[in-house]
């Protein structure tokens, strides 16, 4: 959910309007995650299956997921593209309840076997949100289908966008792209 901003107009009148955006942030169009390993906002791997397949994008900075635009070419009746949001595997993240298998002591990460840790790690990805899920597609649609919201998905950078491609005939030249409105706190 956005929030409310108030400001004064020129003639003095106040005027109060709601927004998507969240406090601090900008609005980012981008079609490529960031360049985690050299540190470079916007310059990771586009957002483009080629064939079946999946991509995994990651962002420096906490992000809010708002809106997206997908496009598609050279697809067969049954195929399908879905975008989740995951925790991928062998992530460290706090347990608050503490009922987590890991705990941190002196600097070293050490199991915990009783389910009494301070964090937990799993050996595989969890899905935390489905931005898409299993949309299907045919043909070819250059022009882009967009999702719309009127509300935003925080995603801490920790996460990660996996965008997946199915194809039931495991069709090699069927192709999809993605877009997404996105708002983050810094864009460069």
């Amino acid at each position: 959910m956005g929030f409310k901003k108030q400001f004064v107009q020129l003639d003095g009148t106040p005027k109060t309007y709601n927004t998507s955006r969240q406090g601090e942030t900008y609005l980012y169009i981008t079609g490529a995650g960031d360049d985690l390993v050299n540190g470079i906002r916007g310059e990771g791997a586009p957002f483009r299956v080629n064939g079946p397949g999946e991509l995994l994008v990651g962002f420096i900075d906490d992000i809010y997921l708002k809106d997206g635009v997908l496009f598609w070419r050279n697809a067969t009746e049954g195929d399908e593209a879905t975008v989740e949001i995951i925790l991928p595997a062998n992530t460290l993240f706090p347990n608050p309840k503490h009922t987590g298998n890991y705990d941190v002591i002196d600097g070293t990460l050490v199991e915990n076997t009783d389910s009494s840790g301070q964090y937990m790690m799993y050996d595989f990805d969890i899905i935390m949100n489905r931005f898409i899920n299993r949309f299907e597609i045919t043909g070819t649609n250059d022009y882009g289908l967009t999702i719309e919201s009127s509300d935003t998905a925080f995603i801490p950078k920790q996460l990660l966008m996996k965008i997946k491609l199915t194809s039931i005939s495991d069709n090699p030249d069927v192709v999809v792209r993605f877009v997404t409105e996105i708002y983050r706190e810094v864009t460069t």
